[in-house]
């Protein structure tokens, strides 16, 4: 990886990544291009596979304060229409995180995903399609990127594999976890009055 090379070119090591990079199409399936598909894929799953692998195998030597840290989402925890390759793609980020996690522990390195609620940033005007009335109507919470940030680092220095900012986002993953998914999704379409 150029980026991982430039960087151990010039300090020697990497002790922190955070893979941030991610897009998601809000839009109905049929919608959705192999383009768009490919394109998430490619950002959201192999962009977090590629830089960890290559920061855990080379750049975190010796790695006594090594930490990775992942942005997954909520929408991780649950199957959610008109935004499922999203979700889909951000389960895997979460679940291979918690499993990289386990495994270089025992090297010194930490894995955290952070999984954010609703959280103001320019990731919703890329998703949605201007002109077109939008997925999203509804937002039970909306948090400020820094609130995220501060309890995400927090818990990457406490070696927490998971990350969950605010009442609101914790209890959604809870209850995702004892709730029927086919619920869960009709509770978020009637949430957003969609069909």
């Amino acid at each position: 990886n150029n980026a991982v090379a430039q960087v151990m070119e010039r300090f020697g090591r990497i002790d922190v990544l955070i893979n941030n990079a991610g897009t998601g199409a809000v839009a109905p399936a049929e919608d959705i291009t192999d383009d768009q598909f490919a394109n998430e894929m490619n950002i959201d799953l192999f962009g977090s596979f590629k830089m960890a692998r290559a920061c855990a195998k080379k750049a975190m030597i010796p790695a006594k304060y090594g930490r990775i840290i992942n942005i997954a989402s909520v929408a991780a925890d649950q199957p959610i229409p008109y935004i499922n390759v999203y979700a889909a793609t951000k389960a895997f980020v979460l679940r291979y995180s918690r499993a990289l996690n386990r495994e270089l522990k025992s090297r010194g390195i930490g894995v955290t995903a952070v999984c954010p609620f609703w959280t103001k940033t320019e990731f919703f005007g890329r998703a949605i399609d201007q002109g077109e009335e939008p997925v999203v109507k509804k937002y039970i919470a909306m948090y400020e990127p820094d609130q995220i940030v501060t309890r995400a680092w927090r818990d990457a220095q406490r070696g927490k594999d998971v990350s969950r900012y605010g009442f609101k986002a914790r209890g959604q993953s809870f209850l995702t976890k004892i709730v029927p998914h086919s619920l869960v999704m009709d509770i978020w379409m009637g949430q957003q009055d969609l069909k």
